[in-house]
Protein backbone atom coordinates (compact mmCIF):
# COMPACT_ATOMS: atom_id res chain seq x y z
CA UNK A 1 0.00 0.00 0.00
CA UNK A 2 1.32 3.12 -1.28
CA UNK A 3 0.46 6.58 0.41
CA UNK A 4 0.98 10.25 -1.31
CA UNK A 5 -0.30 13.41 0.38
CA UNK A 6 -2.23 15.07 -1.81
CA UNK A 7 -5.11 18.12 -2.32
CA UNK A 8 -8.78 17.28 -3.37
CA UNK A 9 -10.12 19.85 -5.14
CA UNK A 10 -14.17 22.25 -4.40
CA UNK A 11 -14.99 24.69 -6.35
CA UNK A 12 -16.34 28.46 -5.35
CA UNK A 13 -18.61 30.41 -7.50
CA UNK A 14 -17.25 34.13 -8.35
CA UNK A 15 -20.51 35.02 -8.60
CA UNK A 16 -22.55 33.75 -5.46
CA UNK A 17 -20.00 32.04 -3.73
CA UNK A 18 -21.03 28.79 -3.09
CA UNK A 19 -18.70 26.08 -2.89
CA UNK A 20 -19.06 22.36 -3.36
CA UNK A 21 -17.35 19.45 -3.40
CA UNK A 22 -16.17 17.35 -5.61
CA UNK A 23 -15.08 20.27 -8.28
CA UNK A 24 -17.86 21.35 -10.53
CA UNK A 25 -17.60 22.98 -13.72
CA UNK A 26 -20.31 24.76 -13.45
CA UNK A 27 -21.91 26.76 -9.65
CA UNK A 28 -24.93 24.35 -9.26
CA UNK A 29 -26.59 26.99 -7.25
CA UNK A 30 -26.89 29.98 -9.88
CA UNK A 31 -25.63 28.36 -13.34
CA UNK A 32 -22.40 30.73 -13.68
CA UNK A 33 -19.41 29.27 -15.10
CA UNK A 34 -16.80 31.82 -12.89
CA UNK A 35 -15.52 29.40 -10.67
CA UNK A 36 -12.25 29.14 -8.80
CA UNK A 37 -10.44 26.04 -7.75
CA UNK A 38 -9.86 25.45 -3.71
CA UNK A 39 -7.56 23.22 -2.40
CA UNK A 40 -8.55 20.92 0.41
CA UNK A 41 -5.65 19.28 2.27
CA UNK A 42 -7.20 18.71 5.53
CA UNK A 43 -10.24 19.20 7.82
CA UNK A 44 -11.67 18.59 11.16
CA UNK A 45 -13.42 15.02 12.15
CA UNK A 46 -17.00 15.69 13.05
CA UNK A 47 -18.22 12.12 12.71
CA UNK A 48 -16.73 8.53 12.47
CA UNK A 49 -17.85 5.15 11.95
CA UNK A 50 -16.88 1.81 11.27
CA UNK A 51 -18.42 -0.77 8.83
CA UNK A 52 -17.36 -4.17 8.84
CA UNK A 53 -14.89 -3.46 5.70
CA UNK A 54 -13.44 0.11 7.06
CA UNK A 55 -13.51 2.97 8.86
CA UNK A 56 -15.75 6.33 7.59
CA UNK A 57 -15.53 9.76 8.74
CA UNK A 58 -17.28 13.23 8.34
CA UNK A 59 -14.37 15.82 7.85
CA UNK A 60 -15.25 19.61 8.23
CA UNK A 61 -12.62 21.69 6.18
CA UNK A 62 -11.50 25.41 7.13
CA UNK A 63 -13.81 26.76 4.75
CA UNK A 64 -16.95 24.94 5.86
CA UNK A 65 -17.42 21.69 3.44
CA UNK A 66 -17.86 18.89 5.02
CA UNK A 67 -16.71 15.42 2.89
CA UNK A 68 -17.33 11.93 3.48
CA UNK A 69 -14.40 9.43 2.81
CA UNK A 70 -12.65 6.40 4.09
CA UNK A 71 -9.97 6.53 6.41
CA UNK A 72 -6.98 4.56 6.68
CA UNK A 73 -7.42 3.63 10.35
CA UNK A 74 -9.67 4.79 13.23
CA UNK A 75 -9.98 8.61 13.69
CA UNK A 76 -11.60 10.32 16.70
CA UNK A 77 -14.27 13.10 16.37
CA UNK A 78 -11.81 16.08 16.77
CA UNK A 79 -9.14 14.42 15.56
CA UNK A 80 -7.28 16.50 12.42
CA UNK A 81 -7.25 14.37 9.42
CA UNK A 82 -5.52 14.71 6.57
CA UNK A 83 -6.29 13.73 2.82
CA UNK A 84 -4.03 11.03 1.01
CA UNK A 85 -4.44 8.69 -2.17
CA UNK A 86 -3.69 5.11 -0.98
CA UNK A 87 -4.15 2.53 -3.76
CA UNK A 88 -5.59 5.02 -6.25
CA UNK A 89 -8.56 6.29 -4.00
CA UNK A 90 -8.59 8.95 -1.39
CA UNK A 91 -8.35 8.60 2.09
CA UNK A 92 -8.21 10.49 5.29
CA UNK A 93 -5.43 10.00 8.00
CA UNK A 94 -4.51 12.04 11.21
CA UNK A 95 -1.09 13.96 11.10
CA UNK A 96 -0.03 11.85 14.44
CA UNK A 97 -1.11 7.87 14.39
CA UNK A 98 -3.07 6.69 17.32
CA UNK A 99 -1.17 4.19 19.60
CA UNK A 100 -2.68 0.94 19.16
Amino acid sequence: MTSTDVVLAATKCRSCGDRRFPAKAVCSNCGSGQLDQIPITHGTVDASTRTTTETIVEVTEPGGLRIVGPATEPIVVGDTAVVSLVDGRFTWHTETPREP
